[in-house]
């Protein structure tokens, strides 16, 4: 009993002590208002974080809204300081802005800036309750001693500063704000060009550590300088406004320059009118030159899949085999067309050890391309490798990982579902607006497609066209749908469910509503899920005027899908498995794109991609950068029609 009260007594002690010091604890200003940074510790509640720093519950919940719900061990919070303001330095702001794009989540966006939900929300009081296209939102600056995100591995997480392209900015004035160069912006920022260059675009600033070292001597001031590649004394002497000779004179005997030679650039002491010491002429050629096509005939590209050769094959692996073998497809036709590929295939066996030895590999560092690995928590270990050695790295799989949204080198093949949710709305809105828009809901299964429906709902309100609900458990036989629809109407009937029982709830009233009901205009809208029902339901799709949206779709009737399905038996002797999607056929549109890319445009390819048409059998591809720092997404998907007349259309949609 003495021994608990002893304990209790350092307890009450430790408490008061921490609140004594509380001032240790990181700091930091939104909007101007000071908070400490604090982690919570295992099995701590409110009560000793209220204690330790004097506030209220209500007050951490304010600015922590996910708090609301318990406390995590880990968990950071924002504790705001009472009466006091944190300092801020002059050069930095203590938000920027951010305007919100199609598709973009709250989750999404603090991911982007690698920073918690609770930080913006704490910005931007009801953005919690959900954001809209168009919105600007305050983001807090962050560095790498006060990021909370610890996904974020330590080369990755550096002291970025994040900056909103105010009106009359340029490239050369923004680089001479931070002390960098105009190709360090562009390279720092890869979706960026003089071209798109506009108010409002956030991008990503990196100081330079070579350029802080100043030589202070009986010469010019100079700083030292590290050569990029492809860089001449003339592109670094129109970077920095200077000649050639002004660089020869600080380097005496300098000759051809190479990648990573050091070399002295003098320091304008009085520098005039700096604002138009670089012209829209010579930022241009600093682009181009950036992104200047180099090809040297061969195409070097590695898989990185989980074969698992030295198990027993099972349905995973076996799906894996066969994306493999449908990419093998693409290489034999590209070769036929006289193109030179290396394949490097490797076994990743699901392990990190494993791809540990892969990557250490002399010819990985020598690849054009990697496809792979499948593993979600292998993804992010390859994604760095591809961004040290400046590769790119194809994610044709997962659909949680989000390289993409900070790494420049990954593209990721299957759009997320927020935009392909957010688009597929846009594009329903655009095409079938105009008719009288009616939701079946299924109560039994409202959480399923919820985030698509509020899509579309705020895509409709948005347009100011009014919808109506209906719920199928209250009016099964949709009698009530039926004598509120006058003659001749025209309505989309939109079902809150992808799921094979939904769909059987509502086909047979509706189809014989449509048979009653000859004046009536149907069309159907659903769901990917939708198109492995045909065999029970093609016919009523077909009467019903049903449209899906999904990101793979291959026409049974289409020619080059017959085509494609005869060469993979004559290959391998066997018909592909029966999934959605064919992994045979991924592999050969992924492969087909990819190494059509490579030979087009060489290993540093992507600036060019806007370029590129796809024409692909079961996978269409149309990448954009998540933001002027991030790889690429693939914001392409189909619309498939079930038409009356029995004819299936697919028509792209980006």
């Amino acid at each position: 009993m003495i021994l608990k009260k002893i304990s209790f007594l350092l307890f009450i002690f430790f408490i008061g002590y921490l609140s004594l010091h509380a001032d240790n604890f990181p700091q930091k200003s939104i909007d101007g208002k000071g908070f400490y940074l604090y982690k919570v510790n295992r099995a701590e509640g409110f009560y000793s974080i209220c204690k330790k720093f004097d506030v209220s519950k209500e007050e951490i919940i304010q600015f922590n809204p996910s708090a609301k719900y318990g406390l995590k061990s880990g968990q950071e919070l924002l504790i705001p300081i009472k009466g006091v303001k944190v300092a801020i330095q002059e050069t930095e702001s203590p938000y920027f802005v951010h305007t919100v794009s199609a598709g973009e989540t709250l989750y999404a966006i603090s991911r982007m800036y690698h920073i918690s939900t609770d930080s913006i929300v704490a910005l931007n009081p009801g953005s919690e309750k959900g954001i809209q296209i168009g919105t600007k939102l305050k983001i807090p600056q962050i560095n790498s001693n006060t990021s909370s995100d610890s996904s974020i591995s330590n080369n990755t997480r550096n002291q970025y500063i994040f900056h909103t392209i105010a009106p009359k900015e340029t490239l050369f004035s923004v680089s001479r704000k931070y002390g960098i160069s105009v190709e360090s912006v562009l390279k720092q920022n890869p979706g960026l060009s003089p071209s798109n260059f506009s108010i409002g675009k956030v991008i990503r600033i990196i100081p330079e550590q070579n350029n802080e070292r100043v030589q202070k001597n009986n010469g010019p001031k100079t700083f030292l300088y590290t050569v990029k590649k492809k860089e001449t004394l003339y592109s670094i002497a129109q970077q920095f406004d200077i000649t050639i000779d002004d660089i020869r004179a600080c380097n005496p005997g300098i000759g051809e320059l190479k990648k990573n030679d050091t070399i002295n650039i003098p320091v304008k002491e009085s520098p005039t009118d700096i604002s138009q010491a670089l012209t829209h002429e010579d930022i241009n050629q600093i682009y181009n030159d950036l992104y200047s096509i180099e090809k040297d005939g061969k195409i070097n590209v590695a898989v990185l899949l989980p074969f698992m050769l030295s198990q027993k094959e099972d349905a995973r692996s076996a799906l894996y085999l066969e994306y493999y073998q449908g990419f093998l497809l693409a290489v034999d036709s590209l070769k036929k067309r006289e193109t030179s590929i290396n394949v490097y295939a490797y076994d990743t066996e699901g392990k990190s050890s494993t791809l540990d030895n892969i990557l250490s590999k002399p010819e990985m560092k020598s690849i054009d391309l990697i496809i792979g690995p499948a593993d979600n928590n292998l993804i992010q270990k390859t994604a760095e490798f591809a961004l040290k050695n400046e590769i790119n790295m194809v994610n044709a799989f997962s659909l949680k990982n989000d390289e993409a949204n900070h790494n420049a080198h990954v593209l990721q093949t299957n759009i997320p579902h927020s935009y392909l949710y957010a688009e597929a709305a846009t594009e329903l809105v655009r095409q079938f607006g105009n008719k009288q828009v009616i939701f079946l809901l299924d109560d039994n299964n409202a959480d399923e497609k919820k985030d698509f429906i509020n899509s579309v709902k705020a895509e409709l309100r948005h347009k100011n066209i009014q919808s109506k609900d209906l719920h199928i458990a209250s009016d099964p036989e949709l009698t009530m749908l039926n004598s509120s629809l006058p003659e001749n109407s025209d309505i989309l009937i939109i079902s809150n469910s992808s799921t094979k029982n939904s769909v059987g709830k509502i086909i047979a009233p509706l189809t014989k509503l449509k048979d009653d009901r000859a004046d009536l205009s149907i069309t159907l809208f659903g769901y990917p899920e939708w198109q492995t029902y045909t065999k029970e339901y093609l016919n009523n799709f077909h009467k019903l005027n049903t449209v899906i949206f999904t990101r793979f779709y291959t026409n049974p009737t289409d020619y080059d899908w017959k085509e494609f399905q005869k060469k993979f038996y004559f290959w391998y002797n066997k018909d592909m498995i029966n999934a959605n999607p064919k992994y045979g056929l991924l592999g050969f549109d992924t492969g087909m794109y990819f190494l059509s890319v490579l030979k087009q445009y060489g290993k540093n390819f992507e600036n060019h991609l806007n370029q590129v048409e796809s024409s692909s059998i079961q996978t269409d591809f149309k990448f954009q950068r998540i933001n002027n720092w991030s790889g690429f997404i693939n914001k392409s998907f189909y619309f498939v029609y079930f038409k009356p007349s029995y004819i299936i259309e697919k028509r792209v949609i980006r």
